[in-house]
């Protein structure tokens, strides 16, 4: 695709890795940039940015590219969607008088460059991006400018190579170099063992489909319950998406047909009740990158009925829980018995005791108390329960 790099003629090519001279002095970088010309994508991948107050700098191995600031008009941030699209920081250019010296083609179709962050940590972006901008509002270029171009920076550089490279600024430069190279290799080690990994998972994937159909193909109920459960410990699923059954009813109900396969095991193990909140954590974590929505997981919730399945979405208090029909609730707790174990109760000592998670048992407690069972009492100590003696005695 060369034919996109014909359009990046603000885009200057540097004979070598770039280096600073005083007054220039590096603000900010980042590996693994891709450049768009435009909504173009471009070769120019994996490379390290460098933010100065004069220029933005590019570069990956032999390819060492430059775009001055002055050429910046604003900037834009295009914020990605999930792992579809990555981040963007867009690049508004200013209109071009002349074309500036060893630019990478005379000719432009687009006035725009965006720069990809695709492996970066998710505040990243708008930290780069407010750099740029504050470089922008500096404009250091005008004010003070640098005493040498590019070119003659560039061309320093090969002279003090050819005599020996003398001198504490040569010796500094090559410094620079050396780790820009460094920093290159690292990079590419990194990202590629990442592309690795990502193809690996795929593999992994695929390879439980293909098992998946060869077990429902045997028809053995023995051994799709055990491959169910290594597919439950694994989180390895096909996963219901909207992308494959719409937006529509039928995502719903699938996707309802896939937590009723997870979770008649998640409430036996939670004596058959089990915090929304829970679920959804549990959840996502088995779909792995197709996460689900907390809205479309209660509306999945709502189609239980429907499919006549054991189990259902209930409410204790303010707190949203699945329940297996016909299992415990507050009342049909034996509150008494471990209150005179006990004196007290909290919800950790309801959880312990009837195996619930504490956001659960804290539901019942204060189910309890609004049904005047129960009184409080709040302290340092922290949240207790006591027999309502207001009401007993």
């Amino acid at each position: 695709i060369l034919w996109v790099f014909a359009t990046m003629n603000r885009v200057s090519r540097l004979d070598s890795a770039p280096s600073c001279q005083p007054p220039e002095h590096v603000q900010d970088s980042e590996p693994g940039i891709r450049l768009y010309d435009g909504d173009d994508r471009t070769d120019f991948d994996e490379g390290r940015l460098q933010i100065t107050p004069y220029r933005l700098l590019w570069s990956h191995r032999n390819t060492h590219l430059c775009l001055p600031l002055q050429y910046v008009a604003y900037t834009d941030f295009y914020e990605g969607f999930s792992f579809m699209s990555s981040p963007k920081i867009i690049l508004h250019l200013s209109t071009l008088t002349e074309l500036p010296p060893n630019c990478v083609s005379p000719s432009s179709k687009a006035d725009l460059i965006k720069l990809s962050l695709r492996h970066s940590s998710s505040h990243r972006p708008k930290q780069l991006k407010a750099t740029i901008d504050s470089m922008l509002t500096a404009q250091t270029w005008l004010h003070q400018p640098l005493t040498t171009s590019v070119e003659s920076t560039a061309a320093t550089a090969r002279a003090t190579e050819r005599h020996g490279g003398a001198g504490i600024l040569a010796q500094q430069r090559r410094t620079e170099q050396n780790i820009a190279q460094v920093q290159d290799s690292l990079d590419d080690a990194f990202t590629g063992d990442l592309k690795d990994l990502k193809a690996k998972a795929q593999e992994l994937v695929e390879l439980a489909q293909r098992l998946s159909a060869k077990v429902q193909a045997d028809d053995d109920s023995a051994v799709q319950a055990q491959f169910d459960e290594y597919m439950l410990n694994m989180g390895i699923e096909n996963p219901v998406t909207k992308s494959t059954h719409g937006a529509g009813n039928i995502y719903f109900v699938e996707l309802a047909k896939e937590m009723a396969n997870v979770l008649p095991r998640l409430l036996e193990d939670n004596n058959g009740i089990m915090a929304l909140t829970d679920f959804y954590c549990v959840f996502n974590r088995l779909r792995g990158t197709e996460l689900v929505s907390p809205e479309d997981l209660r509306q999945a919730c709502r189609q239980f009925p429907k499919l006549g399945v054991g189990f259902g979405l209930t409410t204790i208090g303010n707190v949203k829980v699945l329940q297996t029909h016909g299992g415990l609730d507050s009342s049909s707790l034996n509150m008494t018995a471990l209150l005179d174990q006990h004196a007290y109760l909290t919800a950790g000592i309801l959880a312990r005791s009837h195996r619930v998670s504490a956001i659960v048992a804290k539901a019942w407690l204060i189910d309890e108390e609004a049904k005047g069972r129960l009184a409080r009492d709040e302290s340092i100590e922290g949240l207790r329960f006591y027999p309502n003696r207001f009401l007993t005695g």
